[in-house]
């Protein structure tokens, strides 16, 4: 049924239980002459919550994503599903928490059967188009119903499904090829090396204009446009690697403190991984704080390059006309630990790992300059968007849609979010398997517990570093058992296996992680 007759449809039903057709077949008639929205969905890779200058950072540049935050619903206190790059992106496309869309390790493709959110939207009314980096299976090739599809990764071969030509290269490599540029591997570019070239030839302007030349040739028709950029995921280099003073990176109070003992074993083993015998180029990469200064700084000339080229994408968005028919959202797949607690990249439940930045702009809808403050989860995303489209969120998504908050219905409902971590950690392959769920409440408390009955739990409000883990004290124990039922509760709505907790191995982990003090100390 087409759109208008569908609005018509249900508003004269409407109407005829009160007595007012003839007003609501002038709104339908209203509704229906109104354009569609498009979608510009911005997501990159590893990039940290307090990396942007909008969420109080004096010192780095991001001059666009500033001016969008200023135009957006900006999230303080937005978690992704799992602080790792497939199982998180699934999520954002879906409306599925990991355990359910299934694509809950590193590099597991996205079973055809779970539909994204474009493949939720009415067919043949949206043209739709993904640019950057893909990381659910098949890397480089069209699918899921996009009209335009390139991928800027080639290092994705083992996860191609059967019959994929190994050979095919991805767009960004063609798009270099073109212009004379020669692989320094046999197969092609590696990252690093990429990263080394001129402005003009990097990831993030070949995505960005990737972008702007769909948005020119659709700009008077409906789309849906993703631009997923890699950056400023690893390795850290870039053009802009003598943009910031590595004198004036901060080095954070936790770089320079030992680990509270009671920690997870994975968090302590990654610590001194971190430090000692860090895998392939990274060995070494934050020793000293200096080491971790110019580390942070080149890490931010990546921030700033990324936000050069969404400024692109939104100004051309604005000289075309679009800018007042265009939902915008800007988030990232997962943080960057960055010398927090002595630890790099991601894979674990600390803030700086688990959080990301969200902006929402929305023609009409949005205030200027929101601020939420209550956590929410990225799992909510899709709902959202579909429900801001016009098209109900489909049964089974386990997000939420935020649209009638931002329309201004009522206060942000104050409840849990929850994260699963599903698999080893990076690097490890092997190791650390056993499945961890978190749950963060409003108030501030974060819970963290596998199914060895170890944990953490931290009071953010009084202790937002995350340094005193209190998992094992006994004066807590009602509260990790409050915490622990709203993860069993979310996991019995989510069909998630229901988390194991013994008190009598709590305690016994308790005393060997937190042996009794002598008398008199």
């Amino acid at each position: 049924m087409a759109r208008s007759t569908l609005a018509t449809c249900i508003a004269l039903v409407l109407a005829a239980r009160s007595g007012s057709v003839a007003s609501a077949g002038r709104e339908a008639a209203a509704a229906a002459e109104r354009p569609r929205l498009n979608l510009l969905f911005i997501v990159n890779d590893q990039h940290r919550r307090d990396a942007v200058g909008a969420y109080g950072n004096p010192l780095i540049k991001t001059p666009h994503l500033d001016a969008l935050a200023r135009r957006s619903a900006l999230f303080q206190a937005a978690y992704v599903t799992q602080p790792l790059c497939t199982p998180s992106r699934a999520s954002l496309l879906t409306g599925l928490y990991p355990h359910t869309h299934g694509a809950a390790l590193n590099n597991a493709p996205l079973a055809p059967d779970r539909r994204i959110l474009t493949q939720m939207l009415p067919p043949g009314v949206y043209r739709t188009a993904w640019f950057g980096k893909w990381h659910l299976g098949d890397e480089i090739f069209r699918q899921r119903g996009f009209d335009e599809f390139e991928s800027t990764e080639d290092g994705y071969e083992e996860h191609y499904s059967a019959g994929r030509d190994h050979s095919a290269r991805s767009g960004y490599h063609h798009f270099l090829a073109a212009r004379g540029v020669k692989p320094d591997q046999r197969d092609g570019y590696s990252r690093r090396y990429a990263n080394t070239l001129p402005k003009e030839l990097s990831k993030p302007a070949y995505v960005a204009g990737k972008g702007i030349e769909f948005i020119e040739r659709q700009r008077d028709r409906p789309f849906v446009a993703f631009l997923s950029f890699l950056d400023p995921h690893t390795p850290f280099n870039s053009v802009n690697d003598g943009m910031y003073d590595p004198a004036k990176m901060e080095v954070p109070a936790t770089f320079r403190e030992p680990l509270d003992p009671s920690v997870l074993e994975r968090t302590r083993v990654l610590r001194d991984l971190i430090q000692h015998d860090a895998p392939g180029s990274y060995r070494g990469i934050i020793d000293t704080a200096r080491d971790l200064q110019e580390v942070k700084a080149r890490y931010y000339g990546k921030v700033t390059l990324v936000d050069e080229m969404i400024g692109r994408v939104l100004a051309r968005l604005g000289e075309l006309g679009l800018s007042d028919r265009t939902i915008i959202v800007f988030t990232s797949e997962h943080g960057e630990l960055m010398g927090d607690h002595r630890l790099m990249f991601k894979s674990l439940m600390y803030e700086e790992s688990a959080g990301v930045p969200l902006m929402l702009s929305v023609p009409g809808v949005t205030d200027a300059g929101r601020r939420v403050s209550v956590p929410v989860s990225t799992v909510d995303v899709t709902p959202t968007l579909l429900d801001l489209l016009g098209q109900p969120p489909p049964p089974g998504l386990q997000g939420e849609s935020w649209a009638p908050r931002l329309r201004g219905g009522g206060e942000w409902p104050e409840r849990p979010v929850l994260i699963e971590f599903n698999g080893p950690p990076w690097p490890f392959k092997d190791r650390f398997t056993e499945r961890l769920r978190t749950v963060r409440t409003p108030e501030g408390w974060k819970l963290t517990v596998d199914d060895r009955s170890q944990g953490e739990l931290y009071d953010l409000r009084q202790d937002p570093q995350e340094r005193k883990n209190l998992f094992y004290d006994e004066a807590q124990l009602d509260r990790v058992r409050t915490l622990l039922e709203e993860i069993r509760t979310w996991q019995r709505r989510t069909g998630d296996q229901a988390m194991r907790f013994d008190e009598a191995e709590w305690r016994r982990h308790g005393r060997r992680l937190r042996p009794a003090r002598p008398s008199g100390s």
